[in-house]
């Protein structure tokens, strides 16, 4: 190799170190042969390490994964090892003072011309934040689930250009309908009232269209 190639090669890895510190990213390439397993990127904020790069074994990686997402992952990592599809998968990262994060992960396998692995490249993103604001929605969305059981009230939300109707918990309690079967579309909505309490929501409903 040329001692230009040599440099524009050092200068894309650099970038692409750069790039990965700023997405909160870690790339990794894996020697399946000898299990040698090299890591770079902002591996501070994913594993707690204080370098920019990292070379060990990938058993070093495993005992990073949280146990309960150990086996499941390396299913996954078995799969596209054989099927030679992409590896897709989101889970854990477990420091060693019991910091958890969360990171998403994609990478492939390559081959031998007998077809026999011999080496994984792929990238990890850290998605600790998105998994956070997730747990807290879904929590949000137990609170209120909760306290609608509590005080009685249903809610339903319908989006006038598509008839999607959405209903929540209580409400389909309230109405007497089964919660695995869908939200009755709004015109449907007239079976459920008495004649006269459909036409005021009917007319509320269209003031409501026309003014805003």
């Amino acid at each position: 190799m040329s001692k230009q190639a040599e440099m524009e090669l050092a200068i894309a890895n650099d970038r692409l170190h750069l790039a990965l510190q700023a997405g909160k990213s870690v790339g990794w390439e894996w020697d399946v042969r000898s299990g040698r397993d090299s890591w770079f990127g902002d591996l501070e904020t994913m594993f707690g390490v204080p370098s920019k790069t990292y070379t060990g074994h990938i058993e070093d990686f495993r005992k990073r994964v949280h146990p309960d997402d150990r086996e499941l992952i390396w299913k996954a990592v078995q799969e596209a090892r054989y099927s030679q599809k992409p590896y897709v998968a989101e889970f854990r990262i477990q420091w060693s003072d019991g910091t958890v994060r969360w990171a998403s992960a994609q990478g492939k396998f390559y081959y031998s011309a007998d077809g026999e692995p011999e080496r994984m490249l792929g990238i990890a993103v850290d998605i600790t934040e998105r998994k956070s604001a997730e747990e807290m929605l879904r929590q949000k969305d137990l609170e209120l689930a909760e306290a609608q059981r509590l005080a009685k009230i249903g809610s339903w939300q319908w989006d006038a250009e598509t008839d999607t109707v959405t209903w929540s918990d209580e409400l389909y309690r309230i109405a007497a309908r089964n919660p695995n079967l869908p939200a009755p579309s709004y015109a449907e909505h007239s079976q459920l009232y008495a004649s006269e309490s459909w036409d005021r929501l009917r007319r509320a409903v269209e003031i409501a269209l026309s003014t805003g």
